[in-house]
């Protein structure tokens, strides 16, 4: 299995739907904590790390090398995340929520 990680110094589209295709292919991602990043990788679903820290990255990237249990562990909750709330079907219908609650 591949290890993405996600070493940026700004959010953009495409990156956050790499991050959503990896988790949805169950696997492990260590990302920067930037952008709306957070929003998607909620408690447990990866690793976050501070923007531009690089020990910081590559320690989370080798945690993850040496610790099969928790590779799996945050591979599934990530997979369950994007089931639950990140399918293109939920989002759009959080956006439509999100129109209405703003024009009411």
């Amino acid at each position: 299995r591949e290890l993405p990680a996600f070493p940026t110094r700004r959010s953009s589209d495409l990156l956050r739907v790499a991050l959503i295709e990896s988790m949805a292919c169950k696997r492990p991602v260590v990302a920067t904590n930037v952008g709306g990043i957070p929003e998607i990788m909620t408690e447990g679903c990866g690793v976050l790390v501070s923007p531009r820290d690089a020990l910081a990255l590559s320690q989370a990237i080798n945690q993850l090398i040496a610790d099969q249990g928790l590779r799996d562990k945050l591979a599934n909750k990530a997979y369950l995340r994007v089931i639950g709330s990140l399918t293109w079907d939920k989002i759009a219908q959080q956006t439509e929520n999100a129109y209405a609650t703003a024009v009411a």
